[in-house]
């Protein structure tokens, strides 16, 4: 995920900085807080947590047995990792000490139905509950109800909806019934998205709570609006009691300055991320890893996590084909299809140890569903022998993905080197090897180009 995009980029310029100097200096340290200081309120984190935040570092980092001692740079980033954890840490998961109801409010266009949908499909992957049930109580818009429904179909969970029945605390109750009578293990109400904090609206919320006393209510906030989630939380918790947070828009250069402010101001706990626009797209909030990704220092846990969620067995075998050199096209395509499931190319790299180190503003992934556009349109005796394409094949080929010669040609050739980069690879230290020059090789570039 490229979580807080500028702002992550920015951070890291500013720390890199100071790791380029080969001595520390006490105007270094200050200088560098400074510019922290600037770079989070341009992320639109609240005046008081960046000026608490960055005054805990400086008197941290001017402490004579940091700027004297071995690896003062290391020892800054240190210290701005740990205080940067502590803005976000508190009690991030879920408990179902009461029932296994779960509320989720927001304003409208925060995303709630769909991390609604997002939610039941986590909870269910994760094995915690088998089969959810999505309550449709926002009343007051038919859309709302009718996305949730079709969010149900893609996900194979079961929607309880009461179409002309205005009484959303009979319409929950109901379903609470269904629910019994269905096997229905968890129960996720989906109530209306305000437009702004509604007394009356906010009556129906506080109404429902009193009835079903949810183990979990769950505020979902827009993580483009910055600070403003501050002041939408302390409004939402005047009528309910908000357990947790969700954030979402955190795949794009969101400035995130409310991700960062609102534990400290609020003390309410951020729950999950929304991290794309796929409906797997959702992950739980954990704050070492979220800060290591800000610092550029990867999450590779979070890679392991979403590659163990794939065909272990089937990706091993292809793994061993690759490194010997021996896989063909129909590999090729699943490796891309695997790319997808793991979040990108983009994504899986920012997750990588150094990769951040890497300009790769350059790759356009829109080219990879050219190249599966290109493979897709092969027959099979093709994409196992790609040595038998001639041009008349290569012709018809082009017509057949909406693609040129071209594109056709620079694919097979990207193809044939990355293969051999791969069979190389398999047989050197991995230990020494330099990541701008893999990345520069001709096979990686004519793959994406």
């Amino acid at each position: 995920m490229d979580l807080m995009g500028v702002f992550s980029d920015k951070l890291q310029n500013s720390l890199d900085d100071l790791t380029r100097k080969k001595n520390i200096t006490e105007d270094d340290v200050k200088q560098t807080v400074k510019e922290i200081r600037l770079i989070l309120l341009e992320a639109d984190v609240n005046y008081s947590v960046a000026k608490n935040f960055c005054n805990v570092i400086r008197e941290k980092a001017l402490n004579e047995d940091v700027l004297k001692g071995l690896d003062p740079q290391e020892q800054i980033i240190k210290i701005v990792r740990d205080e940067m954890i502590n803005l976000l840490e508190g009690d991030n998961e879920l408990t179902f000490e009461e029932n296994n109801i779960m509320m989720m409010v927001g304003l409208q266009g925060s995303g709630k139905t769909t991390t609604t949908g997002k939610l039941a499909n986590f909870l269910r992957k994760k094995k915690r509950f088998k089969k959810p049930l999505l309550v449709a109580c926002d009343i007051y818009r038919p859309a709302a109800i009718d996305q949730l429904v079709t969010l149900g179909k893609q996900l194979a969970v079961d929607v309880y909806l009461e179409r002309d029945n205005t009484d959303v605390v009979e319409i929950a109750s109901n379903a609470r019934k269904f629910a019994s009578e269905n096997g229905h293990d968890l129960i996720i109400i989906d109530t209306a998205g305000r437009m702004h904090v509604d007394t009356e609206l906010m009556d129906e919320l506080k109404r429902l709570e009193e009835a079903f006393n949810p183990s979990e209510t769950l505020l979902v906030l827009d993580g483009t609006v910055g600070q403003m989630a501050i002041e939408v939380a302390d409004n939402f918790s005047q009528y309910v009691n908000i357990t947790g947070l969700v954030f979402t828009k955190m795949d794009g250069d969101t400035r995130g300055g409310g991700v960062l402010s609102v534990k400290q101001t609020t003390g309410k706990d951020i729950k999950f991320l929304g991290v794309s626009e796929k409906l797997d797209g959702l992950e739980e909030f954990n704050p070492e890893r979220v800060v290591s990704r800000i610092l550029g220092m990867g999450d590779v846990l979070g890679l392991i996590e979403k590659a163990e969620e794939l065909d272990t067995e089937e990706n091993m075998k292809m793994a061993e084909r690759m490194m010997e050199g021996n896989f063909d096209l129909n590999d090729f395509l699943k490796q891309i299809n695997m790319l997808n499931k793991l979040g990108g190319l983009k994504g899986i790299m920012k997750m990588i140890p150094g990769m951040n180190k890497i300009d790769i503003s350059g790759l356009d992934e829109k080219e990879i569903d050219k190249v599966k556009a290109i493979i897709l349109s092969m027959t099979p005796e093709e994409r196992e022998k790609p040595s038998i394409l001639n041009a008349k094949r290569r012709i018809r080929i082009a017509k057949g993905s909406g693609t040129e010669v071209s594109d056709i040609n620079r694919m097979i050739k990207g193809y044939d080197q990355m293969k051999k980069m791969m069979k190389s690879m398999g047989n050197m230290d991995m230990s020494n090897m330099d990541l701008n020059k893999m990345k520069n090789s001709n096979g990686f570039n004519n793959f994406l180009r």
